[in-house]
């Protein structure tokens, strides 16, 4: 993840308006438990989710755990991807489970086999996460079809060393644990299997992991026109990631590219109606942290000649009376529920409520995302007060007299941004403003890429 800054005031307002969106369709007229529930928005760009007939499974599958594994805090409405995940932390918190009681003598000798374990273990991610993005970049790889294990052995040995080093330091963690703890182990081993089946990248293990395909995939404009079933992605190519299931999506963006979801979705609200430190309508306190990427940025220009970033600068006293924003989506939004495989263990702190001495429950406290919601063909209209349009003229024709700069707004990308890479990129000039009227429109986000656009979760508690 980027390193995090403080995003201004002025942008955070922009997103408690449209987190007023995102509230209505994840909840209703239901209200967040209060300490439970915590509701999370996302720029509309940010995380795309592919499926449908004409989309691989592996795509979709692959853009799933983009999002679905990532623990949130509980200070900030703002998602982003936290380094450790819900599938790691459950592992984690297995790994450190107290069976009985053993010796001091063999509580040492468990400790140095864990340490070692996952220092090895560690080393293994490192290097395979830098193979892994090498790889995902080699186009002669994607079009001669070499497996990542292939292309391992070619350009990145250590990869494949790491793995055999870490597998053979958790066999003797696990020969440990059975020797020492005996039968009282059988119950924690059986979960422990399923984790390192789950966690296999190389070998399928249904129920537990699923295929991913983790390069570019260009979508098929005649699939999408003619709802054909595409499954064209070389078996060699996939890798295995524990498994996330979305009960219903595949069905529902048929359903969006055949335009057979209803009637258009249009939010509409003026800036005035929120401030941009109350949250406590999505869950959240009126102290929320503004820290986060620089993708929260509402509005700003990127200079590929100076690598310096400009944003709007919100001036004046009328700004916020007179700007509106109008966020639209071809057919209806729809939520869906984010399911887990069978390697989870819910209510693992009832079943294992004793931890070895020093070790630290990494997830507690972090919130788990289980509803998502989702949108197709996504457009904004922004209708700016008088003291920004002239700001908004000078962002949007600087940008595009750089022939290599680029514009960021509400997350969706215009031109080049050598700083962000996660958002689709479209023709700068394909931004349309009328400077007399304020007036700013974005256009619908690519055809066959539904969006997430928020998340709803629940925080970890001791008896989760």
């Amino acid at each position: 993840m980027a390193d995090k800054i403080t995003i201004p005031d002025g942008d955070v307002t922009f997103w408690r308006t449209y987190g007023q969106f995102v509230r209505n369709l994840l909840l209703g007229p239901n209200t967040p438990a209060p300490g439970i529930d915590y509701l999370y928005v996302l720029a509309p760009t940010e995380f795309g989710l592919r499926g449908g007939r004409p989309i691989p499974d592996a795509v979709t599958n692959f853009n799933v755990t983009t999002f679905a594994n990532s623990l949130q805090t509980i200070d900030s409405p703002l998602f982003t991807t936290l380094g450790l995940g819900y599938f790691e932390s459950l592992e984690q918190y297995l790994d450190s489970v107290q069976v009985k009681d053993i010796t001091p003598d063999q509580k040492e000798e468990l400790r140095e086999a864990k340490e070692t374990w996952q220092a090895s273990r560690d080393d293994y991610k490192r290097v395979k996460t830098e193979a892994q993005l090498q790889y995902g970049k080699d186009k002669d790889a994607k079009q001669r079809k070499i497996s990542f294990p292939q292309w391992c052995s070619e350009n990145a040995p250590d990869v494949l060393e790491d793995e055999r080093q870490a597998n053979l330091d958790q066999t003797a963690l696990r020969t440990l644990q059975n020797r020492y703890y005996g039968a009282s182990f059988n119950a924690l081993g059986n979960r422990l299997r399923r984790i390192e089946a789950a966690a296999s990248e190389n070998s399928s293990n249904p129920g537990v992991n699923m295929p991913c395909f983790n390069m570019d995939y260009d979508i098929d404009e005649q699939a999408l026109k003619n709802d054909t079933r595409v499954e064209n992605i070389d078996p060699s190519n996939l890798i295995y990631k524990p498994l996330y299931a979305i009960p219903g999506y595949e069905s529902a963006c048929d359903r969006w590219i055949r335009k057979e979801t209803g009637d258009n979705t249009i939010f509409t609200s003026k800036l005035s109606q929120f401030t941009h430190n109350d949250w406590t309508e999505l869950g959240h306190s009126r102290t929320v942290s503004q820290q986060s990427n620089s993708f929260w940025i509402f509005f700003s220009k990127f200079s590929s000649s100076t690598h310096e970033r400009t944003t709007l600068n919100f001036s004046g006293s009328d700004w916020r009376n007179e700007t509106e924003i109008t966020l639209a989506a071809e057919g209806a939004v729809q939520n869906f529920t984010v399911n887990a495989g069978i390697w989870d263990v819910p209510g693992v702190r009832r079943l294992h409520p004793v931890l070895n001495p020093g070790e630290t429950d990494t997830a507690l406290g972090l919130v788990r995302i289980n509803r998502i919601l989702v949108g197709y063909k996504v457009s904004v209209k922004i209708t700016f007060a008088r003291s920004l349009r002239t700001q908004v003229r000078n962002l949007i024709s600087e940008a595009r007299q750089d022939t290599e700069g680029g514009l960021r707004i509400f997350g969706f990308q215009f031109g080049g941004d050598t700083q962000n890479t996660s958002s689709f990129t479209r023709d700068i000039n394909s931004v349309k403003y009328t400077e007399e009227s304020g007036v700013l429109t974005l256009p619908p986000t690519p055809d066959g890429v539904p969006f997430v656009l928020g998340m709803l979760g629940k925080r970890t508690t001791k008896d989760s």
